[in-house]
C-alpha cells in the first residue's frame, strides 16, 4: 500500500458508478461510520486506513485526496469515488477479493456498453482454444486486458463465479449469466443506503392515485415512492431521502 496516496484520484469523476455500490462497500462505510451520521470524520477514516496497512505519516495526505471538497468530512459519494478510482489491489484490501472480482466484471460491462460492443462478441473473441468454451487461462487473460492490476486471488474468484457447474470450462450461457447477474444485483442500490441525502423530482402520472407506489429511476438507481396526499396529476413533488427516511415537498 505504499503507493496508496499516489494513486488516489479525487478529480476523476465516478458519477456513472455512484449509483452502483456493491453491498460490501456499503457495509465497509457503515462499519467505520461509528456515530452513524452518514459521514466519515478524520478519526473514522484514519482507523480504516490504518487497518488496511497505511502508515500513520501518510494518513493526512490520503485524507486530503479523499475529502475532495475540503469540508473536513468524507461523504458517501467521496468515499465511493475513492474506492472505485483505486487499483484493484487496494480495492481487494478494502472490500475483499470476491467483491473486487464483481467490480472488475462490472467495469468490463461498462466499457463494452460505452463502446457499443456486445458481451456475446467478447465471448466469441476470447474462445481461443475451443469454440464455444472459455478456459481459466483465457478468462484470466481477458480480465487482465481490462485491468492489469488484478491479483490471482481476484481472478480465481471471478472464474469460480463464472464456472457455476464446476466443469472447468465456461460456456456462452454461463458467461452471459454472470455479467447480467452482477449488473442486476447492483442496479437497485442507491447512495442513500449508506446514509446520504438524495433529492428526486417525481412527476405525477395522470393515471396515478394517492397512496400508489411508483418506481422512479434517478442517476442509475431505482426508488420506490408513494404518491402523497395533495399530489396533482401532471404536477411534481420532491422526494428527499436521508438515510432511508423520506420527506416530500409538493409543487
Amino acid at each position: 500500500l505504499k503507493r496508496l496516496h499516489d494513486i488516489v484520484c479525487p478529480h476523476v469523476s465516478a458519477t456513472a458508478m455512484a449509483g452502483q455500490p456493491l453491498q460490501e462497500v456499503v457495509d465497509l462505510f457503515r462499519r467505520f461510520d461509528t456515530n452513524g451520521d452518514g459521514l466519515l470524520s478524520f478519526d473514522e477514516l484514519r482507523e480504516l486506513l490504518l487497518v488496511i496497512g497505511l502508515q500513520p505519516t501518510e494518513v493526512g495526505t490520503v485524507w486530503g485526496a479523499i475529502d475532495a471538497n475540503g469540508d473536513g468530512q468524507v461523504e458517501w459519494e467521496e468515499f465511493l469515488n475513492w474506492i472505485w478510482n483505486e487499483s484493484s489491489t487496494v480495492q481487494e484490501k478494502l472490500i475483499g477479493s470476491t467483491a473486487t472480482a464483481k467490480r472488475s466484471l462490472l467495469r468490463i460491462n461498462e466499457t463494452l456498453l460505452a463502446q457499443g460492443a456486445k458481451l456475446e462478441d467478447l465471448f466469441a473473441q476470447e474462445c481461443r482454444t475451443t469454440e464455444g468454451y472459455l478456459y481459466k487461462h483465457e478468462v484470466f487473460a481477458m480480465m487482465l486486458k481490462y485491468d492489469p492490476t488484478l491479483t490471482e486471488s481476484v481472478l480465481e474468484q471471478a472464474f469460480t463465479a463464472f464456472d457455476w457447474d464446476h466443469n472447468g470450462a465456461i460456456d456462452r450461457e454461463e458467461f452471459l449469466h454472470l455479467f447480467r447477474k452482477e449488473a442486476y444485483d447492483v442496479s437497485g442500490q442507491a447512495a442513500e443506503s449508506a446514509g446520504s441525502t438524495v433529492d428526486v423530482t417525481v412527476t405525477v402520472p395522470y393515471s396515478a392515485t394517492v397512496g400508489q407506489t411508483l418506481s422512479v429511476s434517478y442517476e442509475g438507481a431505482t426508488y420506490q415512492v408513494v404518491v402523497p396526499a395533495g399530489a396533482v396529476p401532471g404536477g411534481t413533488w420532491l422526494e428527499r431521502r436521508v438515510g432511508g427516511v423520506d420527506s416530500r415537498e409538493l409543487s
